[in-house]
């Protein structure tokens, strides 16, 4: 026999976290909250997501079950804070609409996305001048790399992304100039 009084705050806090889901997707529905839901501890509905352990079927069921009623989605800055690493690649590029640039970009994106990567790509437009604040706001977004493909680039800028260990290509009039300041 179920007590409906003992189990009411748990029955109020889910309702309470399905409305949360569904008010907002980008509510601040915490890996916490899934656990509890769910009945697991935090690791487990982390082993679940990143398929990093064995969780058994059921168990897998009901923290499935519960990311979807709530609508959770893992936060990736949180993930790369805590395993410090990015999975995010900076491409910056010279000019999109020129055509040489979507085949390249879209072949890029393409193998990043099959070595697990997302890419950020930004356009310079031919203005040098947009290279530091872009390198700036890559490196604020502590991506594992950049490929720069413009025609000019100031050498202190690709002085900072190397003093970072920010693995880096850059192509510049037909050549191509590489600094590998860490592996991948």
């Amino acid at each position: 026999m179920i007590n409906a009084a003992s189990s009411l705050p748990t029955l109020r806090r889910q309702t309470d976290l399905k409305e949360k889901g569904k008010a907002s997707r980008m509510s601040g529905v915490r890996i916490k909250d899934v656990a509890k839901l769910s009945g697991v501890s935090t690791a487990t509905v982390s082993h679940v997501i990143n398929k990093t352990r064995y969780v058994s079927d059921e168990t897998k069921r009901r923290v499935l079950g519960a990311i979807e009623n709530v609508g959770y989605t893992p936060n990736i800055h949180a993930r790369n804070l805590a395993s410090g690493r990015s999975q995010t690649l900076g491409l910056i590029i010279s000019d999109i609409t020129n055509p040489f640039f979507p085949d390249l970009v879209k072949s890029i994106q393409q193998r990043a996305l099959e070595l697990g990567y997302d890419v950020i790509v930004l356009n310079t437009n031919y203005e040098p001048e947009r290279d530091a604040p872009y390198v700036q706001r890559l490196l604020e977004l502590q991506v594992r790399g950049v490929m720069v493909l413009t025609t000019e680039m100031d050498l202190s800028v690709i002085e900072r992304l190397s003093s970072r260990r920010i693995v880096f290509g850059h192509r510049k009039g037909g050549a191509t100039y590489q600094q590998h300041s860490c592996e991948l």
